[in-house]
């Protein structure tokens, strides 16, 4: 092999056009002033490593003729005799010459590798076998890319390398020599390319190996180089694998620091580098709950990754001198160099470029630790002082992260900086952070966990459990015989029939139960219970709803409604027929608990909406809601889109109703829709299953000796199941929905410790003081209003053909409590089918929200007016046709389940677009109070017309017309213009803000302390 400094002849820098015309060139970069100057194209300078192996001989004997041609020289009837030529040079001689040309650096020219100590190393261990082997075998290895014929002998020398290497390990002697320690990094050279599990393996082999060479070696100028060498590449790896940089090796960089300049930047980087590893290890390690060998808070890794972060700036500064590089901006039109924004760096050296390179890396990792550290913070303690959590929020917003970006590239869609260029918060303490495919599921967590007690419980096995309770209890009304138990007329009738299976023979006489010194039907008894339920759930919502808007007593509220009702479905375990009136009070709590706790939820739906990654990522122009810039102002297509123009009246296609145009919805509105109709169906699903599993363990236990002690037993045990079942999932969504806290809650606190009732007291009249002001704000917002007076009667509708629904049954046609729960279950699954199928549906066919819900209602009308056809003759006669025989009614519960599904999805989306910013939950109670306040008025007038007629099919007269008057009213709503209006009504409550507060500052004193 040819040595590294051999002399040889001088060589022109000049660039390629000053050389072909023999002029002096300036060897400017990126280009020779002299081309600029004659305006010709500068092709570039020669790469003066690539004279050291071109083949010089080739390019005299061409020069030679050359110029004998110029000359008239001929060579015709001359004997030329060959030159002689010299040995063939060998395969280590050509691998190690590839070797050093790509991965070392050769004189003082640039460097194409970082392995820029070997060629000192090698001089002083020439000829050295194993180092010869190890670098031939790389060098082999790379070239044989372009050569396939040097594959088979790339394979042998890298082979005889992993041999000798193993060999010079097993001896102490060889093992602690440079050239060992040299080749172990060579090879590790070709383990980078191919596996990165590999590599690592090999780079803790040669950690090992630099920790067995001791403190002694660095002595030796080439040994602090490799030391600088695999410390850097252990620090890569352990990044990459999140582990900490291993303590033996510290300690070596300690004692290598004695050798060392303390000024030098790249050894300063790697100490860095180190402490990167270490933190990020540690971070990760408390985040996954396991030990850490020192006890250390979110906060005090905040402190050691900001000081880390410090410290990066100032070495970056030392490195700005050390390895100066040049900012180019690049002129229109010129592509001759690949640039990002129109600039790109002129660096001196590749070594400079992987310097630079690695160094922003690094420096990303900790701003990206620091990002998540601050919003772990903020998160996990909402009671951090205001002072605190500003220097945090300041912290993150003025991390040098996007300046790191916005001159190398830009972020990656799922780094911190992606996320806090979301879009930027509304008011203080409001969490951006994109939504997560896991916090969307923890949002359906919910739905799966109540949306079983909801049908399993309220809609099939609550009802039935409160009258047996009290019919267990209660006395026939004429021969005042117990109900149930020996003697009674139902026993002597079929004393063997479970009384949960079968309906009572004795149906003329009514049974009844006293309470507070009255005589109540048993079933009057339920019907009551659950009128009261609706009534105190009303409150609630009204008295704690609009308190869910501010600071995290969203998801505090959710988790709160849903445990305490969880508890009261388990609690029916232990409520004996002698207690039933205990059995009304669980029933109001449970009840009260599942309205308020689905009002919480879906006020989480818009915020989770805005939040949404897919939203930003949306470019196609919205038709029934135009999009929305980040900080919530309504962008129209026309550029001359002003404020007056939103206010002054509706846009052309808006006159005629939203209905008028075409294309495709927003992205919010799709998006909303999609993921509600999925939560509608997910808790669907999950509701007919615990209904099946509720079924088989009623059969199971009637089996059994528990159904004679208590009817009512297996149907308590069926609710201590949903319970559990409740219980469950709620714990699902604490752990994976996020807080998303709201704006802080302006109060002050003067002088004096308030008493806990009095500021409970506070916050209930502040809750009212939120409903009226929800109310008058409702007012102003046409859409709004028109919306929640047809959602007025179609809720109203809704909840009376599904009451009616199971006293027809029950009384018209017959039926069992067996098939009335089959027909739950037929109803509950065509739900679930209608809550995915209306989507697809609305898809397939172009529709809007409020077409596909006038769709739905036309559909819904089916049922009242096919139980009317049996007032005609000929089907009364037949016996058939218009819901006179039990089968009739299961085609109809499908309707009705498909129909309820696609309006329960459909209708709270399509208000969500409707709702001012920042008011998600007060209108979200304002939506659920018309749906319960309206809930009262149908079943009322059903059961009027029922006591006039004495017929329950009389009240299909009034359900008929209910359900066609929201026609008209979801046809008026306008979509576009009602988001416009709440736009601009959350703007201006927004500006009138402060002015309110001030003067409600000595109304509000005492209530609760500013806390963010």
């Amino acid at each position: 092999m040819p040595s590294l400094n051999a002399p040889r002849a001088r060589t022109s820098k000049s660039c390629e056009n000053c050389r072909a015309v023999k002029r002096r060139c300036d060897k400017q970069v990126p280009q020779c002033g002299q081309c600029i100057r004659t305006r010709e194209t500068c092709l570039g300078y020669r790469d003066e490593w690539d004279l050291v192996f071109r083949d010089q001989t080739s390019h005299t004997i061409k020069r030679s003729r050359n110029k004998s041609e110029k000359n008239g020289a001929s060579t015709a009837g001359l004997y030329l005799a060959p030159p002689t030529r010299g040995p063939d040079p060998s395969l280590d001689d050509i691998g190690v010459n590839y070797f050093l040309q790509e991965f070392a650096a050769g004189g003082c020219c640039p460097s194409r590798g970082y392995l820029t100590y070997i060629p000192t190393a090698y001089s002083a261990d020439v000829g050295h076998p194993t180092l010869v082997a190890s670098m031939a075998a790389v060098g082999l290895v790379a070239l044989a890319t372009y050569q396939p014929e040097l594959v088979h002998h790339a394979r042998a020398k890298y082979s005889e390398a992993i041999n000798r290497v193993n060999n010079a390990l097993a001896s102490p002697v060889e093992s602690v020599k440079d050239s060992t320690l040299m080749s172990v990094i060579s090879l590790g050279v070709f383990e980078h390319v191919s596996n990165f599990e590999s590599w690592v393996r090999h780079v803790k082999g040669a950690a090992a190996l630099v920790v067995a060479r001791g403190k002694s070696q660095f002595a030796r100028r080439p040994a602090i180089l490799m030391f600088n060498q695999v410390r850097a590449d252990m620090s890569a790896a352990c990044i990459q694998s999140i582990q900490p940089f291993p303590d033996d090796m510290l300690e070596l960089q300690a004692e290598a620091t004695k050798y060392t300049d303390p000024s030098d930047a790249f050894w300063l980087l790697g100490v860095l580098a180190t402490q990167c590893a270490t933190l990020f290890a540690g971070v990760t390690a408390k985040n996954n709950g396991i030990s850490l060998p020192r006890d250390m808070s979110w906060l005090d890794f905040l402190e050691v990754s900001t000081a880390l972060q410090d410290d990066f700036q100032y070495v970056l500064d030392i490195l700005a001198t050390q390895e100066s590089y040049t900012t180019i901006q690049e002129s229109c039109g010129s592509t001759e160099f690949i640039s990002y924004n129109g600039q790109y760096h002129l660096y001196k050296t590749s070594w400079a470029i992987r310097l630079w390179n690695n160094s922003r890396m690094v420096e990303i990792i900790v701003c990206e630790i620091i990002c998540w550290l601050i919003k772990k913070i903020i998160t996990e303690n909402p009671d951090y002082p205001a002072e605190g959590r500003l220097k945090l929020k300041s912290r993150l917003h003025h991390s040098p992260l996007s300046h790191i970006l916005m001159t190398v590239a830009p972020p990656s869609p799922n780094s911190p900086a992606a996320e806090l260029q979301q879009r930027p918060p509304r008011y203080p303490g409001e969490d951006t952070t994109p939504t997560s495919k896991r916090e969307i599921w923890g949002w359906y967590a919910y739905g799966i966990a109540a949306e079983v007690f909801a049908v399993c419980g309220v809609g099939s096995f609550l009802p039935l459990t409160l009258e047996q309770l009290a019919r267990e209890q209660g006395t026939f009304k004429s021969s005042h015989l117990p109900c149930v138990g020996p003697g009674s007329p139902s026993t002597s009738v079929n004393g063997t029939a479970p009384a949960m299976l079968r309906r009572d023979e004795a149906e003329n006489d009514q049974c009844v139960v006293g309470l507070l010194g009255l005589n109540i039907n048993t079933a009057s008894f339920a019907m009551y219970t659950f009128s009261l339920a609706v009534l105190v759930q009303a409150l609630t919502l009204i008295s704690f709803s609009a308190l869910a808007d501010y600071e995290n007593n969203r998801k505090t509220l959710l988790l709160a409604f849903g445990f305490i009702g969880s508890a009261t479905s388990m609690l029916f375990v232990f409520i004996a027929p002698p207690i039933f009136v205990l059995g009304a009070l669980l029933v109001v709590i449970g009840v009260t608990c599942l309205g308020s706790s689905f009002v919480v939820l879906n006020s989480f739906l818009p915020v989770l909406v805005a939040n949404d990654p897919s939203i930003e990522k949306a470019s196609k122009p919205a038709e029934e809601l135009h999009p929305m810039s980040p900080d919530g102002e309504y962008i129209h297509p026309r550029d001359s889109f002003s404020a007056s123009d939103a206010e002054s009246g509706p846009h052309p296609a808006a006159e005629a109703g939203s209905g008028t145009s075409s294309g495709p919805a927003s992205p919010e509105l799709q998006l909303s829709t999609r993921i509600s109709s999925k939560g509608v169906g997910l808790g669907y699903c999950a509701a007919v299953l615990v209904q099946i599993l509720s079924i088989s363990l009623l059969f199971t236990l009637s089996k059994t000796s528990i159904s004679k002690v208590s009817g009512t037993l297996p149907l308590r045990f069926v609710l201590l199941l949903v319970g559990i079942w409740w219980f469950s999932f709620t714990m699902v969504t604490r752990k994976w929905l996020r807080a998303r806290p709201g704006p802080p809650l302006n109060t002050a606190n003067t002088g004096g410790q308030v008493k806990r009732w009095r500021v409970w007291l506070r916050l209930v009249g502040f809750a009212w003081k939120s409903l009226w002001k929800t109310v008058k704000i409702a007012v102003q917002l046409r859409e709004v209003l028109v919306f929640l007076a047809a959602w007025f009667l179609l809720s109203d509708a809704m909840a009376t053909v599904s009451g009616t629904a199971i006293l027809f049954a029950r009384t018209e046609l017959k039926m069992s409590t067996t098939l009335v729960g089959l027909l739950s279950i037929t109803a509950t699954l065509s739900g679930m089918a209608g809550a995915f199928l209306w989507p697809v549906v609305s898809r397939r066919f172009g529709l809007k929200s409020n077409h596909t819900i006038m769709l739905c209602i036309a559909l819904f009308e089916i049922i009242p007016l096919y139980g009317m056809l049996a007032y005609i003759p000929v089907f009364k006669k037949w016996g058939v046709i218009g819901l006179q025989q039990p089968w009739e009614i299961f085609p109809l519960a499908i309707v009705h389940g498909v129909v309820s599904g696609g309006l329960s999805s459909y209708c709270r989306s399509f208000f969500g677009l409707l709702i001012p910013p920042g008011s998600e939950a007060a209108f979200y109670a304002l939506y659920a109070a018309t749906d319960k306040g309206s809930s009262v008025i149908g079943p009322a007038i059903v059961g009027m017309l029922i006591d006039a007629t004495g017929q329950v099919r009389s009240g299909f007269f009034f359900i008929a017309p209910l359900i066609l008057m929201p026609i008209p009213l979801i046809w008026m709503v306008n979509a576009e213009k009602g988001r416009r209006e709440g736009v601009a009504m959350a703007q201006r409550l927004e500006k009138g803000h402060e002015t309110e507060m001030s003067e409600q500052t000595e109304e509000a004193e005492g209530l609760l302390a500013r806390g963010i």
